[in-house]
């Protein structure tokens, strides 16, 4: 019988995964891109970014108020308030590469327990690694559909997540799905697209 107590590399997952890092980045896209977040809660990260907008905007107004007048400030308003979206983002960027990465050194069969692990928040990740090394993906699928149609709206998030990145194909066919719907609408959704397959 296998031993249950994770090694040290899956210890540091779950210490990094109990912080909530943004894993949830919604929509048909790539787990690292920041797409409409269908109904995923407000974090840290969009704390900052909103602060980046918010100074990128006041900084570049006052500059350019300063250097060209009322229309130099509306131009530096605007370029500032890009730079700010630009920048507000790197600290989930880097994170998430970072996360990723880590995830390289970690043996297949201990990604799969961490996979299945109720403390695991980066299933978007870890099924992407799998996928990357060439480990057949589709025996998660049930569980990830399973996650979907959860009562637990963050956990429908984190199953849709995952649904997007490893399987995006499927992830279209559910294009009017939500997780901010109710529970009966998703598992309605869910058992709609189980039957299709």
């Amino acid at each position: 019988m296998k031993d249950s107590s994770p090694s040290q590399p899956v210890r540091s997952m779950r210490v990094l995964s109990l912080s909530h890092l943004r894993a949830d980045a919604g929509q048909p896209a790539r787990p690292l891109s920041f797409a409409h977040r269908n109904g995923s809660r407000f974090t840290i990260y969009d704390l900052f970014f909103l602060a980046a907008i918010c100074a990128g905007i006041g900084v570049g107004g006052a500059a350019g108020a300063e250097l060209h007048g009322m229309v130099g400030g509306a131009a530096g308003a605007l370029a500032g308030g890009w730079i700010g979206f630009l920048v507000g983002r790197l600290p989930e960027l880097l994170v998430l590469n970072w996360l990723a990465s880590s995830l390289t050194t970690v043996p297949a069969d201990e990604l799969r327990d961490f996979l299945h692990d109720p403390d695991c928040h980066i299933h978007n990740l870890v099924l992407l690694e799998l996928q990357r090394r060439g480990e057949n993906i589709h025996q998660e699928l049930g569980g990830i559909l399973d996650m979907m149609a959860a009562n637990d709206v963050s956990r429908r998030g984190l199953g849709w997540a995952a649904l997007n990145s490893a399987f995006p194909d499927l992830a279209r066919q559910l294009g009017d799905y939500s997780v901010g719907d109710s529970a009966e609408e998703c598992r309605r959704k869910i058992r709609q697209l189980r039957s299709e397959f």
